[in-house]
């Protein structure tokens, strides 16, 4: 039958779709046409919708980025999933797998696989699984033939019926591999500096704290770390007052920020052992659109300080034992002269005239010269002019020794630490028998009430290049430590200070005396500052 379909427009200016239908039939005697019209108006918006619908679908498909592919499962005879079709796929398909759409469309995908030098199950298996149960699959895999890694989304739209989509990750991948190596390459430089450094987010919150930092901060065995607050993990004093500052993480940021600053500021940190440091704080901030947080270097300078202590007071003595070298040899030539002309005096003068009171003046004299010899005598030894008289002798006999002799009925115990087979050292018994007094006399001076003196004795070997400046070799350390009061730490740094004393009728030559001696035995005398209760003295002499 004729039909046609066009388009009118209505008396209400509406435009229909409608389809006329044409029957030629005899009316009344004479031919005629019987004709039907329908109106088709939405079927034809339908059809028109769907035709754009399957446009803008296949401009999709063929502009789409990501590979496409459709395909249909395989059954074995018994109805099992044996293989997939390749049905369809887009252009990008192509492209990223480098084939063209004759050599791959129809074919099984078993088949396709093989030839790309890949273990067919490894991919198969997984996609029954979609298509057999419809669980979405999303997982990546490397062709090794074309050096690629692929990201695979894979659903099941209907039974039977599987989607493949895919886009290459290969330079995602290796920029993640890239991120990877640079952040090990970061870990290690960071584990291998001996400079501490703590990154914080803007926030102040840790970020990253490499090993040193933790050592340095004494927080090596606690967990999480990076995810606490900056100001959680270090505490620190203003070495000025020694004030603490509340906030460290706003305070270093604007002290350091100071334009024109070169001098990095010291401040004093105090560990969680209790232990006080000296360090210098560096820091920069980390910067993209906005302030991202900061990144802090940490360095600990407690030993440089204690060189730099050392050499001063080291240099501070030799200037005064060289001073007092010169004067004191004149002072003792004339109290020699006085003590000779005394000595005449007594003999000249007949006892039977002279009263009592001149008798006890001259005896005055006398003493006092004599008093004033023997300090005179302490003052040089302070001068390397003194000679040492130095023997090879057992340090430990004569530590014992000497302190045993000390403590005699004493109310102080005293504790020996000794280690088997102390070396030998060429010593002046004199002197060092001198210095062992001097400490335990302040030890005991020091302790209030029934207390304890700990003596302990070892050897070691000094490298070079030590904070103690000493020469290589073996030592004997010998450590006195007592429980007494133990000294202010303001006073830790004047206490080798000649002339320094806190006692009401001290001369403040004890310690000198005894630091100049060990020094001119080629050893060193220090002080431990980080004991927490009373005092110990660290004593390092050459062993042989």
């Amino acid at each position: 039958i004729p039909h046609y379909s066009f388009r009118l427009v209505t008396k209400y200016n509406e435009i229909k779709w409608v389809e006329i239908y044409s029957n030629p039939i005899i009316y009344e005697g004479r031919y005629a046409n019987l004709v039907n019209m329908i109106d088709i108006t939405s079927m034809e918006n339908a059809e028109s919708k769907i035709l754009q619908s399957e446009i803008k679908f296949q401009n999709l498909f063929n502009n789409m980025l990501d590979g496409f592919a459709y395909l249909k499962i395989i059954k074995n005879n018994d109805g099992e999933p044996n293989d997939f079709e390749l049905l369809d796929i887009n252009p990008s398909f192509m492209e990223i797998l480098n084939v063209s759409r004759e050599k791959v469309l129809g074919f099984k995908i078993k088949t396709l696989i093989e030839n790309s030098k890949m273990d067919p199950n490894s991919i198969i298996n997984p996609l029954f699984n979609v298509v057999t149960n419809r669980i979405p699959l999303i997982t990546e895999i490397y062709i090794e033939k074309l050096s690629k890694w692929l990201n695979i989304n894979a659903f099941s739209p209907q039974p039977d019926y599987l989607i493949v989509i895919f886009h290459d990750i290969t330079e995602v991948k290796k920029s993640r591999e890239l991120i990877v190596s640079e952040k090990e390459t970061l870990n290690s430089i960071l584990g291998s500096i001996q400079d501490g450094v703590i990154a914080t987010d803007n926030k102040g919150n840790i970020t990253l704290i490499n090993q040193s930092a933790k050592e340095i901060l004494e927080i090596t065995n606690e967990n999480n770390i990076e995810h606490k607050h900056f100001n959680e993990v270090i505490t620190i004093l203003n070495p000025n007052n020694n004030s603490l500052i509340i906030d460290p993480h706003h305070e270093l940021i604007n002290e350091l920020y100071e334009i024109g600053r070169t001098i990095l500021p010291v401040y004093i940190l105090c560990t969680k052992s209790g232990k006080e440091k000296y360090i210098e704080i560096s820091s920069t901030s980390l910067k993209g659109k906005e302030l991202l947080g900061n990144v802090f270097v940490i360095r600990d300078v407690t030993k440089k300080r204690e060189l730099e202590t050392l050499i001063n007071r080291n240099m501070q003595i030799e200037s005064f034992g060289l001073l007092t070298a010169s004067i004191a040899h004149r002072f003792n030539n004339l109290l020699t002269s006085i003590l000779g002309n005394i000595s005449l005096l007594k003999m000249d003068i007949n006892e039977q005239y002279i009263s009592e009171e001149t008798k006890d003046l001259i005896k005055d004299i006398e003493n006092s010269t004599i008093n004033m010899k023997e300090l005179i005598k302490k003052m040089l030894n302070f001068s390397k002019s003194e000679t040492l008289s130095k023997k090879i002798s057992d340090i430990k006999q004569l530590v014992k020794k000497t302190i045993d002799k000390i403590i005699l009925n004493s109310h102080i115990k005293v504790e020996y630490y000794f280690e088997p087979d102390i070396y030998n050292s060429e010593i002046d018994e004199n002197q060092i028998e001198q210095v062992i007094q001097n400490l335990i006399i302040n030890a005991i001076q020091a302790i209030e009430k029934d207390g304890v003196i700990k003596i302990s004795m070892k050897n070691i070997y000094i490298n070079e290049n030590n904070s103690l400046l000493l020469k290589k070799g073996k030592y004997v350390e010998i450590s006195i430590e007592d429980n007494g009061i133990g000294i202010p730490k303001e006073n830790l740094s004047k206490i080798f200070t000649p002339y320094f004393t806190t006692k009401k009728n001290g001369m403040g030559l004890g310690l000198s005396i005894s630091y100049t001696i060990i020094k001119n035995h080629g050893g060193i005398l220090v002080i431990d500052p980080n004991t927490k209760k009373g005092t110990k003295f660290k004593i390092f002499l050459p062993a042989i």
